[in-house]
């Protein structure tokens, strides 16, 4: 959200809310990997309020680190692979 902690748990309640809906609606087990990405993304607007809250001075360097650290391997490291394995995964066979 890049607004304040407050906001990005705010998102992350929202986000895992619609997360689960979106879960319990699953029909098909190809499906369920696209289903996940509002849960995924929840975490990563949790991690994301971590990030302001130790930037405030509220938690310490290791918490900031490790925040940090998910932040940053959701965005650069799962998000680039997980879109495309999800869609590819909805496809149906063949051509």
């Amino acid at each position: 959200m890049c607004f304040s902690a407050t906001a990005s748990f705010t998102a992350a309640g929202v986000l895992a809310t619609v997360g689960v809906a979106t879960l319990r609606h699953v029909r098909e087990p190809r499906a369920l990997l696209f289903a996940c990405v509002p849960l995924l993304f929840s975490a990563h607007q949790f991690s994301e309020g971590m990030v302001w809250l130790a930037l405030e001075g509220r938690l310490g360097p290791y918490a900031l680190d490790h925040a940090v650290f998910l932040f940053t391997l959701y965005a650069i490291g799962i998000l680039p692979l997980l879109m495309p394995v999800a869609v590819l995964l909805m496809e149906p066979p063949g051509w």
